[in-house]
């Protein structure tokens, strides 16, 4: 699995980069999934690439499934008489700005205000929710 954060510069440039990892000769085998979020979430903290795919992502516009890809035969998913192959996936979690966009919208604001952020944790706590 691989993470990777980019600043979108063009439409279809997330759809590219998916495909362009998958198709490198030397890293494409050794990956069966490709994450890409916007290049403000860390790519280092499970939990904000987490975020970003639970807030960003619709499957059937961000989710792309690309089968009989080539793959390292160390694959244990798969049965012995089809290793070599696999099933890859890209998802797109970076902020639909286009689709806003094509609506006249702009996306709602992200709240970075410490107080309202220790109100909610707190709200998460009072419901035995640990985060």
């Amino acid at each position: 699995m691989l993470f990777a954060a980019v600043r979108k510069y063009w439409k279809g440039q997330v759809s590219q980069l998916i495909q362009s990892i998958f198709g490198d000769a030397e890293v494409g085998c050794a990956l069966k999934f490709v994450v890409v979020v916007d290049d403000n979430v860390d790519i280092r903290d499970l939990s904000h690439v987490n975020w970003a795919i639970a807030n960003h992502v619709q499957a059937d516009r961000d989710v792309f499934i690309t089968s009989r890809g080539p793959e390292w035969e160390l694959d244990a998913a798969q049965p012995y008489s089809k290793r070599g192959w696999s099933a890859k996936m890209g998802i797109d979690a970076t902020l639909p700005t286009e689709e806003y966009e094509a609506e006249g919208t702009k996306p709602p604001p992200l709240c970075d205000d410490p107080d309202i952020k220790a109100k909610v944790e707190d709200q998460w706590k009072k419901y035995g929710i640990n985060i």
